[in-house]
């Protein structure tokens, strides 16, 4: 599971906004193997084959920052 706070400002974040993203073993898997210029992105509908399917749409992106200097990790959640 991960945790994701907006940022407000230099190492500032608003804590009541909170994003949660369950990875599955499969996906743990693929994003611990990446390599060093490779990039991953990640789907995920929390309400999947319930009646609220589709409201919510979370995506979730890691890419390398270059250069071997750690990656850019971003989530999106469209309501």
């Amino acid at each position: 599971m991960l945790t994701f706070f907006p940022a407000v400002g230099q190492r500032k974040y608003d804590y009541t906004k909170k994003q949660l993203f369950a990875l599955s073993p499969t996906e743990v898997g693929s994003l611990i193997s990446l390599g060093p210029a490779e990039s991953c992105e990640f789907f995920h509908d929390p309400s999947m084959k319930s009646s609220h399917e589709g409201q919510v749409k979370k995506s979730l992106s890691i890419t390398p920052l270059g250069s071997d200097n750690g990656y850019f990790v971003n989530i999106t959640c469209l309501r």
